[in-house]
């Protein structure tokens, strides 16, 4: 049975290598991706809406020969997960959906948050911000994506931070990832209409102690049968 694993930002597919393994074991077949504008993708100027991306990740299982197929997203590639499982229903059979919250399905975040919450949130409105984070960042990625992972990191040595470093250090190579929140707004839209038809498959939302306790759960139990 085909599993299809969307990496969170700022990761790559090389977040699943250990998943991908124990899903080999037990005997089904694991297909990781980079999601468009993400880890070593294309980088294309539009279309970084999760239904753009959904569909882009639908036509790749489409073209590896897979007309059903499990879905996993972490982080943004949980937003994507939802959409793809939404937009093409009969493609998904069962989604996992793990730490992150959906935009236009949860609350949005609050701007005035308590430092300790605002180190998960600051990225959400610094991100979206045109041109300014690339010019901030241009030869400093190193230490933007450390930061992150420092903060985020619920056991750091376990995170291959040089391998996405090396992925996002490239030219161009944070634009995609930006885009992502950028189209937030056309993915609250869009995800507006999604919620008017809850998932029929099964579907398990997982928070952890460390990240976003509940709120994935909270996130999907009114837009899940």
């Amino acid at each position: 049975q085909p599993v299809l694993l969307i990496p969170g930002w700022p990761q790559t597919w090389f977040a699943w290598r250990h998943v991908m393994a124990a899903l080999a074991q037990r005997g089904f077949l694991a297909v990781a991706v980079d999601p468009p504008g993400t880890g070593h993708s294309d980088r294309p100027p539009t279309g970084y809406d999760t239904g753009a991306t959904a569909h882009t990740l639908h036509r790749v299982m489409a073209a590896l020969g897979h007309d059903r197929y499990q879905v996993v997203g972490h982080d943004v590639g949980m937003w994507v997960a939802y959409a793809l499982a939404s937009d093409h229903p009969d493609a998904v059979t069962r989604l996992a959906l793990t730490e992150a919250v959906i935009p236009g399905l949860a609350p949005a975040p609050s701007i005035f948050a308590p430092p300790a919450e605002n180190k998960f949130l600051w990225h959400f409105m610094f991100n979206q911000v045109a041109d300014l984070p690339e010019t901030l960042i241009a030869g400093r990625e190193a230490a933007y994506l450390n930061f992150m992972f420092d903060q985020w990191s619920h056991r750091r040595d376990r995170v291959a931070v040089d391998t996405y470093i090396a992925a996002y250090s490239a030219p161009g190579g944070l634009r995609g990832g930006f885009a992502y929140y950028r189209a937030i707004p056309a993915t609250v839209r869009q995800n507006r209409e999604r919620a008017k038809r809850k998932l029929a498959m099964p579907v398990l939302a997982i928070g952890a102690e460390h990240a976003t306790n509940d709120a994935p759960q909270v996130t999907l139990r009114d837009n899940a049968i």
